[in-house]
Order: structure tokens, then C-alpha cells, then sequence
């Protein structure tokens, strides 16, 4: 699927939000506080997804050359569980070999238990102080008779979410701006993505399915910057 792994990288890279460790709870709550923290598969589905993460991240920095680049590890790990819900035989294997569980480090269970795993993982995430967040799959409504009973009550129960069926065929750009606009929303990124999609190249008539993630992290600096600091400099010592 290498259409879909480039359309993943593109979401997360706009995001710049890094994930956050299963045990570092919300809002200033102990661990003790947090009923999911200590369950065995979420654990297991925390470290598998850093795993995931780093990988990712090595790879798109050694084929972007130096650039700067911030990934969305929670949302892009969210959401090859969702492709994963609608996945069969060999596809399903492949997203859980190479994503879910890379290497198969974690052990991780299988079909029910497993999305119920990532839509506690994804609790856990949600309540995160200062963390906005969101994840969808837009299909094209030609394909809406045909959508499983199965995937979409899974989507619902394991993601809180639903396909919302757009018309691409028929009026690709006015689908694109809805997806802008959903990405853009107080709930998912604070207003802080904008053009998620920047032109009709990205979603033409042409278009079946689109995941889309969203995220925004608005926190105070540790340790605030000083007025009068001086520039920022790179590390060859550029001014920023």
C-alpha cells in the first residue's frame, strides 16, 4: 500500500505533536489515577507504537535530507488501526507485522481484543492535558452499500468514529474543504492545521477514501523564554 503509507506521512508531518507516554497521565492525575495505565495490552500497544514511531521517523528523515520533520506517532498509530478493522487475510497480517507490532516485540492479542486494546490506548492518550485530537475516514459514498456492518460498528465502538461518506466523484473540491475545515476544528487541532490539503492535486474526482489525522499540543514552555532573549540560532549557528 505504498498510496496509503505516503498519504500517512503526509498527515503526521503536519501535525508536530510526539507521542506521549502511556504513564504520563492527565492533567496532573497520579499513574495510580489512571485505570488503563496499568492494563497489560495497552502497555504493550504503547511501547509497540514508539517502536512503529521511531522506525517511521528514521526512514522519512534519511529520504527528506536533513529537513526539519515532526511526526504524530499517536494519530498515524490510531489510524492503521482503523485500516486495520476493514483489513482481510493477507493485508491484515502486513499492517500488524509491519505496524501494529513491528518485529512482534509486544506479542500483542488478536482481532476484538485488539482494537479494544487501541481504543483504550486511545482514552489514555485523549486525556492528556493540553492535547487536541482527531481521526477520520472519509469514503466516497459509491462505496457506502458496500461498507461491512462489522467495520462500522468496529469504528464506532473501538474509535469513537464513523465513516462520513463525501461525494468525490461528483464535487471533489467542496470535499476537500470540508476535510480542511474538519482538521482545522476546535477539537481536533485548535485551528492550528490549516490546509491539511492544500490543493485539488491532493483530492481530485478520483479520490475513494481519505484518513485523516489531527493534532494539536498547546502547553507552556518549562522553563519560559526571558523578553529580550536575543534570536534563536540554528546549530551551524544561522540565525532562525
Amino acid at each position: 500500500m505504498p498510496g496509503l503509507w505516503s498519504l500517512l506521512v503526509v498527515l503526521t508531518a503536519s501535525c508536530g505533536v510526539t507521542e506521549p507516554d502511556v504513564g504520563a497521565h492527565a492533567r496532573g492525575k497520579a499513574e495510580s489515577d489512571c485505570e488503563l495505565c496499568g492494563d497489560e495490552t495497552v502497555v504493550k500497544l504503547a511501547a509497540a507504537s514508539r517502536r512503529y514511531a521511531l522506525d517511521l521517523y528514521r526512514a522519512v528523515a534519511a529520504e527528506q535530507g536533513g529537513v526539519n520533520l515532526a511526526l504524530a506517532p499517536a494519530a498515524l498509530y490510531q489510524g492503521w488501526g482503523m485500516l486495520h478493522l476493514a483489513a482481510r487475510d493477507g493485508t491484515a497480517d502486513e499492517i500488524g507485522q509491519h505496524v501494529l507490532d513491528p518485529g512482534g516485540e509486544q506479542d500483542l492479542p488478536e482481532g476484538e481484543a485488539l482494537h479494544q486494546g487501541l481504543a483504550k490506548l486511545g482514552r489514555v492518550w485523549a486525556e492528556l492535558e493540553g492535547l487536541s485530537w482527531g481521526r477520520r475516514l472519509f469514503v466516497d459514498e459509491r462505496f457506502e452499500d458496500h461498507a461491512s456492518k462489522d467495520f462500522v460498528e468496529g469504528l464506532e465502538t473501538a474509535f469513537d468514529s464513523s465513516p462520513e461518506w463525501l461525494d468525490f466523484s461528483g464535487d471533489a473540491e467542496a470535499q476537500r474543504e470540508a476535510i480542511n475545515a474538519w482538521a482545522a476544528g476546535d477539537e481536533r487541532s485548535a485551528g492550528k492545521v490549516k490546509g491539511l490539503y492544500p490543493d485539488d492535486e491532493t483530492i481530485n474526482d478520483e479520490t475513494t477514501v481519505v484518513l485523516a489525522s489531527a493534532m494539536a499540543l498547546g502547553l507552556p514552555w518549562a522553563e519560559p523564554f526571558a523578553a529580550g532573549t536575543g534570536p534563536f540560532r540554528q546549530a551551524d549557528g544561522k540565525q532562525a
